[in-house]
């Protein structure tokens, strides 16, 4: 899987006799996160951006304000830049990513889980991906999570959005309509 869905060409497979070797060639990797967020058996992580790193901006917020708190993962080369300088809503958590292909089910999982009020991924536009597809990987994962038949049709808990990195006033309408479209929680 890790070979099939590297944008970046540095991961291979050395034939060997019983199960093939899967090696990575650093001089290639972007690090960002794509191949970690598929990996079905949890072997790859990236320095960068860890499984435990992620997993850990969750269980930061109290559990008291779980249920109030909306997550955003965004990709560093887009929304990531912007983040810091937009006025976001109240109780919105952005964690910057590598790329919004570095996060896979488990994480938005995690955050649902943990009984946050939405997820909502920010990636780049089609095209413009410093990782080719991996806007395209965070998309197919949210809508694989939005057609699970676990959220009502007319208050999902999940999103997807993509932005440029010159579109601070566009990503601060799409927080502010996510989080206004989120069902009360209590």
């Amino acid at each position: 899987t890790c070979y099939r869905i590297c944008p970046h060409g540095a991961i291979t497979i050395r034939p060997v006799m019983g199960r093939p070797s899967v090696e990575s060639w650093g001089a290639l990797c972007r690090e960002c996160g794509i191949c970690a967020a598929v990996c079905p058996s949890g072997a790859i992580d990236i320095k960068r951006s860890p499984d435990a790193d992620l997993l850990d901006s969750i269980k930061t917020v109290e559990p008291t304000e779980m249920a109030s708190t909306v997550f955003v993962f965004g990709c560093e080369r887009s929304a990531g830049l912007m983040a810091s300088s937009i006025e976001t809503p109240e109780n919105v958590r952005f964690i910057p990513v590598p790329c919004a292909g570095r996060i896979g089910e488990h994480i938005m999982w995690a955050a649902l889980a943990a009984g946050a009020k939405g997820v909502l991924v920010v990636g780049c536009h089609h095209g413009n991906c410093a990782s080719d597809n991996g806007t395209d990987w965070a998309a197919a994962r949210v809508r694989r999570g939005l057609h699970a038949g676990i959220f009502p049709a007319e208050t999902p808990r999940l999103g997807y959005v993509t932005v440029a990195s010159n579109e601070a006033a566009r990503l601060r309408r799409l927080l502010t309509d996510f989080v206004e479209a989120l069902p009360a929680r209590v």
